[in-house]
Order: C-alpha cells, then sequence, then structure tokens
C-alpha cells in the first residue's frame, strides 16, 4: 500500500503495490514495482490473494485508516500478515520532521498516532497484534488476520 517513491518497497524486494498518485506511482513503475492506482479505502484487488501487506509511513497519510484496514484484511489470505511501520505521535523522529521546513510542509497533511490507539483501530478491524517494536519513536507493529471477524 502507499508504494510510491519506491524508497522501501525496492529495498524489501515488494514487486507490487498500491498507489493513489499518478506522479508517485510512475516513479516506482520505473523502477519495475506493479502499481494499482487505488487508495486502500476502495482496493480493487479480489479476495485472499495476498500473504502478506507491508505499509511503511503510509498510516498518517489515510483519510479513512479503519476502513483501509478493513480492506487489507478483505485482501489477505487466511493467516496473513500486516506490517504497520509509522511514526509515532510526539516521538524524535515526528518532532525532528515538522521541525524541518523541507519535511514539514509535506508532513503538514499528516495525522501522527500513538501505540495504543493505532493497536485498537487495526485489531478492531479483524487482526491479533503479534509484535511491537517502537524506538525513538518509531514503532513497527505486526499482526495477523484473525477469522474471528
Amino acid at each position: 500500500m502507499g508504494v510510491g517513491r519506491r524508497r522501501f518497497a525496492e529495498p524489501l524486494g515488494i514487486r507490487f503495490g498500491i498507489e493513489p498518485s499518478r506522479a508517485l506511482g510512475l516513479m516506482a513503475k520505473d523502477r519495475r514495482i506493479e502499481v494499482i492506482r487505488a487508495v486502500g479505502e476502495l482496493d480493487p484487488i479480489k479476495a485472499a490473494t495476498y500473504q502478506m501487506v507491508v505499509m511503511i509511513t503510509v498510516l498518517c497519510f489515510l483519510k479513512k485508516p479503519e476502513e483501509t484496514f478493513r480492506e487489507i484484511h478483505r485482501i489477505l489470505m487466511h493467516d496473513g500478515k500486516l506490517l504497520v511501520a509509522r511514526i509515532e505521535k510526539g516521538g524524535i523522529i515526528a518532532e525532528r520532521y515538522l521541525a524541518r521546513p523541507d519535511k514539514g510542509r509535506f508532513l503538514s497533511h499528516a495525522w501522527f498516532y500513538e501505540r495504543d490507539e493505532v493497536i485498537r483501530m487495526i485489531t478492531g478491524t479483524g487482526f491479533d497484534i503479534t509484535s511491537i517494536d517502537c524506538r525513538l519513536g518509531f514503532c513497527i507493529l505486526t499482526f495477523h488476520k484473525s477469522d474471528d471477524v
């Protein structure tokens, strides 16, 4: 989701992504990443297609995060995995980015969340938390798809 400039997708070997921005999607395509132009809330992918979804600094730009997580639940296979890497509200990284004019303008559209708020949001859409790793205001949360929805 949000394959964007491919900054994380390419080094991680991710070859498929969703991107709402035409310009950023073209950048990813230039790096041989297959892109569907869409938003996470209205995902055109058929149900139970993927084993894993990775979201790196995407959550803060979602307009309707719960709808996006419901769609991710739908497209994941049985016992699929979700990895959400994010900047923590009030953390060192968020404060530094917001103070920089070159980053602050871009991140002025971002909505940062606290860890517990994110966990409640995602577990409320059919996932169970499996791990938490937060350092210096950057958190990596992993979840697995629950069949109890």
